[in-house]
């Protein structure tokens, strides 16, 4: 997008990190020389642990499409929570390293802390370098997620990333990732729940 100042152009440009908590990498993966950045350029940004935010989604060739009911916060110290997750994933043998991968979830403790631990990663290499950073996309898969651990993913990201100075976007208006549900030819109906984690309020 090209956004007028005045009588003077400015280029901005979105640059993107794919798959999980990628805000690990992205501080070390950029050159802003390379790619002929000016200082103003926002970057996009995204973290999370794919295995809970798209548990049962059936379009994904990962093996988060066996999960459901992933919990969140994650405490590894709920064994019998962890050991339930972790039967949902087929394959004795070769389902060991996925399982093992899920298994992490619950290791590295991710809640409030852990997310707004990454985001402040990304905020101080944003500061560093002069570059905005924006979340254009973050959001869990409803239809197999726990709806208070749902409400509690969101807010925790939306708050880390306002602590943060990031503006946020969240996926989607009416998906199975949606702020609202909608039938054909009826109102749109928001998720109570949603609106409040997104610190929102309905009129």
């Amino acid at each position: 997008m090209i956004p007028h100042y005045g009588h003077e152009q400015q280029l901005v440009v979105f640059i993107e990190e794919h798959g999980v908590t990628r805000t690990t990498r992205f501080p070390h993966s950029h050159n802003l020389d390379d790619y002929g950045f000016i200082p103003s350029t926002p970057a996009h940004m995204g973290t999370h642990p794919e295995g809970k935010v798209n548990q049962g989604a059936g379009w994904s060739t990962g093996w988060w499409r066996y999960t459901h009911g992933v919990p969140y916060p994650a405490d590894d110290a709920d064994t019998s929570a962890m050991q339930s997750v972790l039967q949902e994933i087929p394959g004795k043998n070769a389902g060991a390293a996925d399982r093992l991968e899920l298994e992490r979830y619950f290791l590295d403790d991710w809640n409030a802390r852990h997310i707004r631990l990454l985001l402040d990663a990304a905020a101080a290499w944003g500061n560093a370098n002069g570059v905005p950073v924006v979340c254009d996309e973050f959001g869990a898969f409803r239809d197999h997620s726990d709806p208070a651990a749902r409400q509690r993913w969101i807010h925790d990201v939306r708050t880390a990333l306002e602590a943060d100075g990031m503006g946020w976007t969240m996926w989607d208006y009416r998906g199975n990732f949606g702020v609202v549900t909608k039938a054909e030819g009826q109102a749109a109906v928001p998720d109570p729940r949603v609106v409040q984690a997104l610190g929102l309020k309905q009129p």
